[in-house]
């Protein structure tokens, strides 16, 4: 369904930066923790993953879907320049509207920081993740937020992958909502949005961004595997293992 070209990936490392300018909490703060950042396209597994995480580790998530901010207020995109199959927008998509939510201006990053001083403050757990599509991006508040991590995780997503988790969005229920395939969509419609619109912006501010330590895990690997992976960096206790 993508018929792109997969740009070359740029990763880099995050610079030292100080905390103090923009009034956040500094890293020091989180000594008793550790934090990860996990960060991965859409439909790559994130939530699986961390669901099967907690099963065997004590550690809270502050995920970053739960702090996107209201659809008013997120910057646009061009839903009916899209190539649709039929030229117009599906109805679905109307329903939508044209809120973009896949670039880091979407997120009230200041409100991630505040689940996180919550989470040290609050019987501070062993560790933390901070999963987001966005963790990645180019804007003040996510770097904020990259910054409090003491590792960061990706679920790999290349060409190859993009085809598969195209298909994964298209036809999967997610966060109480039907898939679009539920909702009507004819797949040449979806994977007209996703190869004009979710794929680019995954290129734009996550898979160009990756910092340069970043544990790689290949999303189309189980989750079993995954997992394994994770557990095996040592970035959680021992003591926090219940397996």
């Amino acid at each position: 369904m993508v018929k792109h070209v997969f740009e070359k990936e740029l990763s880099f490392r995050m610079p030292q930066e100080t905390l103090g300018s923009c009034g956040y909490q500094c890293r020091e703060l989180y000594q008793d923790m550790v934090v990860v950042g996990l960060c991965g396209c859409t439909a790559s597994g994130k939530s699986t993953l961390l669901s099967r995480l907690q099963q065997v580790v004590a550690t809270t998530v502050v995920s970053c879907d739960d702090f996107y901010l209201p659809p008013v207020q997120c910057p646009r995109f061009d839903l009916n320049g899209l190539p649709w199959a039929g030229g117009t927008p599906p109805e679905a998509f109307l329903k939508r509207g044209n809120a973009d939510t896949n670039v880091p201006a979407a997120v009230d990053w200041s409100r991630v920081i505040e689940a996180l001083d919550a989470a040290q403050q609050h019987m501070p757990p062993p560790s933390v993740v901070v999963d987001g599509l966005l963790l990645f991006g180019d804007h003040p508040g996510a770097r904020q937020v990259l910054s409090l991590c003491d590792h960061t995780v990706v679920l790999w997503t290349d060409e190859r992958a993009s085809l598969e988790l195209c298909q994964r969005k298209y036809t999967r229920a997610h966060l109480g909502k039907p898939s679009y395939q539920e909702r009507g969509v004819a797949p040449d419609d979806y994977a007209a949005y996703w190869e004009g619109y979710v794929w680019p912006a995954w290129l734009e501010h996550g898979a160009s961004r990756i910092p340069a330590d970043a544990l790689r895990l290949d999303c189309t690997q189980p989750t079993a595997t995954q997992l394994d992976q994770l557990l095996g960096t040592g970035w959680f206790p021992p003591a926090a293992h219940t397996r």
